[in-house]
């Protein structure tokens, strides 16, 4: 139950970060539009290496400016949303770590009591049928396989990977597309507006 309310409440906050870093993309893909020959450059420089880098290389002319957009302030205050979404989010990775243990112990506490009722049906059987000992024996040895069978599938206590629960992949698409805007700006530490 507390689980899947932060979870509610950390998607609630990704879509105002979504919305933030949409903000950002549009502001970045309008300066590029007014600036140009900034982009061509940086877009050069990213042919010539054949790989996405943040670094000038030493054949860069131009001087470097820094990248100042309105959106950024949003971005990197203290009480952001994206500060807000990551401090969230280890919360909800330690409640599920706790979660899923708890599950996991309640699941081996349950096993530990089925085998010791077959344990006590199985000496009960030993006592009234002496002759089908060696059949009973290898039928409980099946059966304790697919316990582990069981418990080697399921790691995550049944509640499945947590990026399905979050729910957040338009965050992600946005956050990637913005990246790859930033990448091609002349202002190498833009990137790390997105890191708090």
């Amino acid at each position: 139950m507390t689980l899947s309310l932060m979870l509610s409440g950390l998607q609630s906050v990704a879509t105002d970060l979504q919305q933030q870093i949409s903000q950002l993309l549009d502001e970045l893909k309008e300066e590029h539009r007014k600036n140009p020959q900034k982009k061509q450059k940086a877009k050069e420089l990213n042919s010539k290496n054949k790989a996405l880098t943040l670094q000038p290389k030493s054949s860069l002319k131009t001087p470097h400016r820094d990248l100042h957009l309105p959106a950024m302030s949003n971005l990197t205050k203290k009480n952001s949303s994206q500060a807000y979404f990551l401090r969230i989010l280890k919360v909800v990775i330690a409640v599920r770590d706790v979660t899923i243990k708890s599950i996991e112990s309640e699941k081996e506490r349950k096993r530990k009591e089925e085998e010791a009722k077959k344990e006590e049906e199985r000496e009960k059987r030993r006592k009234e049928r002496r002759a089908d000992i060696t059949v009973e024996d290898s039928e409980s040895e099946e059966e304790e396989g697919g316990l582990e069978d069981d418990k080697e599938a399921d790691k995550t206590g049944g509640m499945g990977p947590l990026s399905e629960q979050l729910k957040v992949s338009q965050l992600w698409n946005t956050l990637g597309d913005c990246l790859t805007e930033l990448g091609t700006s002349n202002d190498t530490h833009a990137v790390l507006i997105l890191q708090p």
